[in-house]
């Protein structure tokens, strides 16, 4: 689950193999499901976020742009 507490955030998911964005604005939260591939931007300046997540592993990790 992402927070934004500053700025403004995309996320990039990939859901159904056709690329999706949610833009969060501050106080606005997302919740990413486990599995679903994503990818984290700034839409301009800084981003301050509040991330509350399952480990992270490496070998699990897809790069998509």
């Amino acid at each position: 689950t992402m927070l934004v507490v500053e700025g403004t955030l995309a996320i990039d998911i990939i859901y159904d193999k056709q690329k999706f964005t949610k833009v969060l604005k501050p106080w606005e939260a997302f919740t990413i499901s486990p599995g679903l591939p994503h990818s984290l931007r700034s839409l301009q300046g800084t981003v301050r976020l509040i991330e509350a997540s399952t480990p992270d592993y490496d070998h699990d990790s897809i790069r998509i742009y």
